[in-house]
Formats: structure tokens, sequence, C-alpha cells
């Protein structure tokens, strides 16, 4: 909480061209709670926070192993935060034919430079901070990369969700 102690009232009686007396005096203590709160924007490289920015497509193209995309994830808290993430298909792209083509791509995640593994399909806590972020956010940069292809993958569309989930601590 926020407190602001002993601020004193006066109470006068009179004009100010007539030497006012003091009547009344008070102290007063200006009290505020701020509740925890925690924000999360998914920008483009280098970019500025941004609110309404929540969600990025990585888009790929025509696949080729060892091919890299990525973006910022900007955290910004007034105390303290944890980040998840989890895939939707444990961290492989699979066809969207999926299940009568069982083919899959494998990616890999490296976010604010150390490995992330999502394989397990459960959510993983990737980022946690304490304390207050500057008001533009923390940002930590997260790349995504196609694993090795063998060349007898389907042809089609291949995609995986990745849910990334913010809590104030």
């Amino acid at each position: 909480p926020y407190v602001d102690a002993n601020l004193s009232l006066d109470l006068f009686s009179g004009t100010l061209l007539t030497s006012p007396t003091r009547v009344a005096s008070a102290t007063v203590t200006f009290r505020t709670l701020v509740d925890s709160s925690v924000d999360l924007s998914l920008v483009r490289s280098g970019a500025a926070f941004d609110i309404n920015d929540t969600a990025q497509l990585i888009d790929f193209g025509v696949l080729s192993s060892g091919e890299q995309r990525g973006f910022d994830l900007i955290v910004r808290s007034n105390n303290g935060y944890a980040v998840t993430m989890q895939s939707e298909n444990r961290q492989v792209m699979v066809h969207d034919r999926s299940p009568a083509v069982a083919d899959t791509v494998s990616y890999q995640v490296v976010l604010n430079g150390g490995a992330v593994d999502l394989s397990t399909g459960s959510p993983v806590q990737v980022l946690s901070g304490t304390g207050t972020t500057p008001a533009t956010g923390t940002s930590f940069p997260i790349e995504f990369t196609v694993g090795n292809l063998s060349g007898a993958e389907a042809a089609g569309t291949y995609s995986d969700v990745i849910n990334v989930t913010v809590t104030a601590n």
C-alpha cells in the first residue's frame, strides 16, 4: 500500500487580509492499495510493447531444415510475474489433414537464449520475475527453428499452436 501520513489540515476563520484565526486542526492519513497487475505483448522483433498485440503467426513458407523465425515476448508487471507456454501438439507441427496424414515436423524453441521443452503438452513455466518492470516492459526474444526434414513428409500445411500465459505474483 501507498501511504501519506501526518498530513495536517487547518481550518481558519476570517479573510486573508485581516489576519485569519485558526479554529480547528486535524491530521489526515491517505492510504491506497494497488492491485498486482501484469500484461503480455507478443511483437515483431525489436518492436515496442503493444497491449493489443498478443498473438503472432510464424510462417515458415516452404519448410526447410534449420529455418528460423522469431518475435519478442514483452512482460509488463508491477509486482512480479510468471510466464508459461503450452504446445497443443507437443512441440511438433502436424499436417492439416491429421490424423489421416500422420506426418509431423519437429521444431525447437529458444526463449531468451535458453532451450524450451514443450514436448509434454503440459504448461511449462519459462520465465519469472520479481518486482516492477519498466513501464515499457521487459523484452525476451523467442526463436523457432525447424527440425530435420526427412524429405518423406506429405505435402500440405503443418502447424502447431503455442499458448503463452502470464500471471501476476
